[in-house]
């Protein structure tokens, strides 16, 4: 049998060539970095490859981040300082988030994309972020591996159940839909805080709010979600065709409107000891990222563009 622990440190030895791509590439791939391109394919065109990427990917997020409350695994530099490659995480590492997110979303463009030099690109990457997390001595090998295998279930529900999903929610009334839409992305937040403080199963992670992350990134999911079902009625808003022109009006000035907004984080208030006011401004603060992706931003778009742009959903996949 393999050991883990001296597995880790070869690689680190082996790969130190390298060590500023593989810590690139570790930095590149957390998941709002992956959001940010979403937001760029949406913003040139790209309509559905990018809501199908950004939903899964969120949704991934909101995954591995409620399993870590729960499984104790820690990374491999928490019991072998020796491995500490000067990387720091500061929660537990079950399952391997990148691992999980590289799947999801290179994986998810693998099989949208049908070109064969992507394909190879893509498979590249995904092995480079593995190699990568290894490497930093973040993540041992069956962190690796369970990251992979949840990235590529979620791929397979994903794209197997995506248009029943749709259909269904589309033959509800608008209030069912968003009711529906809610239940569906706060699960994972409501269930892991429900285990975690109500079964106390799992051990705590030291942040003095734990749950930040799976605030934030449920209101964005369900602020995509919603905000999608409403922008598939204003085509004419957010459908447009790819050229020079919509990049540099509203492709560009979008993601530097991202680059501001995103950093921006609600502070506990001194003293708060009930941090459900904070969760719920995290919560609405994912909503009003995804409102402003979807929704805000492109109709202000079109309305300063004096609506002269060709519309249609460009498709990489055609």
């Amino acid at each position: 049998m393999i050991d883990s622990t001296q597995f880790i440190a070869d690689l680190q030895v082996f790969f130190t060539p390298v060590d500023f791509w593989l810590r690139w590439i570790s930095t590149a791939s957390y998941s709002g970095n992956y959001l940010l391109i979403c937001a760029a394919l949406y913003w040139s065109g790209y309509t559905t490859l990018s809501a199908r990427l950004a939903c899964t990917t969120i949704a991934s997020t909101l995954l591995f981040s409620g399993c870590r409350h729960l499984l104790n695994s820690p990374r491999p530099y928490f019991e072998h300082p020796e491995l500490f490659n000067d990387w720091q995480e500061h929660r537990w590492g079950m399952p391997s988030g990148h691992s999980q997110n590289a799947v999801v979303f290179w994986g998810g463009a693998f099989l949208s994309i049908r070109s064969i030099v992507f394909r190879l690109v893509a498979l590249t990457l995904i092995a480079m972020i593995v190699l990568s997390r290894l490497y930093l001595g973040v993540h041992y090998p069956a962190q690796i591996v369970a990251g992979l295998l949840a990235g590529a279930g979620i791929v397979f529900i994903s794209w197997k159940y995506e248009a029943t999903l749709i259909n269904w929610l589309m033959n509800q009334p608008i209030i069912g839909q968003l009711i529906s839409l809610l239940l569906i992305t706060s699960s994972p937040w409501l269930a892991t805080v429900f285990i975690h403080e109500v079964l106390d199963i799992g051990l705590g992670t030291g942040d003095t709010l734990p749950y930040q992350k799976l605030s934030l990134y449920s209101g964005l999911l369900f602020g995509a979600a919603a905000a999608l079902l409403l922008a598939n009625t204003r085509t004419s808003v957010t459908r447009l065709t790819l050229s020079w022109a919509l990049v540099t009006t509203r492709t560009v000035p979008g993601v530097l409107s991202l680059l501001v907004i995103w950093p921006l984080r609600f502070v506990q208030p001194e003293g708060l000891e009930d941090y459900r006011l904070v969760y719920a401004l995290f919560w609405l603060q994912g909503i009003g990222i995804s409102l402003w992706i979807c929704l805000i931003w492109p109709l202000i778009h079109y309305r300063l563009s004096g609506h002269r742009y060709q519309r249609t959903d460009h498709n990489l996949t055609q």
